[in-house]
């Protein structure tokens, strides 16, 4: 019986999950186009950039290339201020 009782709870759980998940068309493409990650035609995204000017490094404001995702371009920040030491790349969105 109780074997019974937690099969039965455990498939009515799944299905509750399954149902949930379901999305329609519509609602999914403008999830997608909301997601907060860079799409195509579309300017969201993140670049590193350093504002110090110290002789003997790079010239004026160093600029990093733009990504979809946070990470990469702290990653490029983090490897400029270990090339340049004293320097600090900061994110940009």
């Amino acid at each position: 019986m109780r074997t019974k009782t937690v099969l039965l709870w455990t498939a009515a759980a799944a299905a509750v999950v399954f149902a949930g998940c379901a999305t329609d068309k519509e609602r999914a493409y403008k999830m997608h186009q909301t997601s907060g990650k860079m799409t195509r035609g579309s300017d969201v995204g993140y670049r590193a950039i350093c504002t110090n000017i110290v002789p003997g490094s790079h010239d004026g404001i160093w600029v990093g290339p733009m990504y979809p995702e946070k990470e990469r371009a702290m990653r490029d920040a983090v490897q400029h201020n270990k090339q340049y030491p004293g320097h600090d790349a900061t994110i940009e969105h």
